[in-house]
């Protein structure tokens, strides 16, 4: 049976997240903006990184065939591969460390830091909806203000068949 079924020290251990400022290579890390397992982690992980980088932000659309056929992507690409593999001075490296393709126009912004000096972070809630828990529709409701005599709202994951490991 498998063990080990959520986070912790195991994980960390093996955990490639928790290792990123030993990295030594130049690296290119690809983010696809609406990737819910992915897209937290290189976000969160990319300023431990020390090597050289740069970070290209993506719209859900590119990851998939359409990725494949976008001019702008691939050629970003192989500036990237031809100055890094073939040692052509392709100028990538004096180009801003940060390109996003914002998701609705298709135009590409560039920043020079991730995250970004002029970020705003706010903290919001999940609060119960009119109709009760947030897990029901018409789901929760967000808020600035932190919920007060609700009753608390939880989730359960759907039954799953066991792993079952054989030797």
């Amino acid at each position: 049976v498998c063990e080990n079924l959520d986070d912790g020290p195991w994980y960390w251990e093996r955990s490639g997240y928790r290792k990123a400022d030993r990295i030594k290579v130049p690296v290119l890390n690809i983010v696809v903006a609406d990737s819910p397992l992915h897209s937290p982690s290189q976000l969160a992980g990319y300023s431990a990184i020390k090597s050289l980088k740069k970070m290209v932000i993506l719209p859900f659309a590119t990851m998939n065939v359409i990725q494949l056929r976008s001019r702008p992507v691939n050629e970003y690409l192989l500036k990237w591969y031809d100055h890094w593999l073939k040692g052509v001075d392709t100028g990538i490296m004096d180009e801003p460390e940060i390109a996003i393709c914002d998701s609705v126009t298709g135009e590409w912004h560039y920043e020079d830091e991730y995250p970004l000096k002029r970020t705003v972070w706010t903290k919001y809630y999940l609060h119960s909806g009119p109709g009760g828990s947030a897990t029901r529709p018409p789901y929760g409701l967000l808020s600035l203000e932190p919920p007060e005599d609700e009753e608390p709202d939880s989730w359960i994951t759907p039954d799953v068949m066991p792993l079952v490991l054989a030797n």
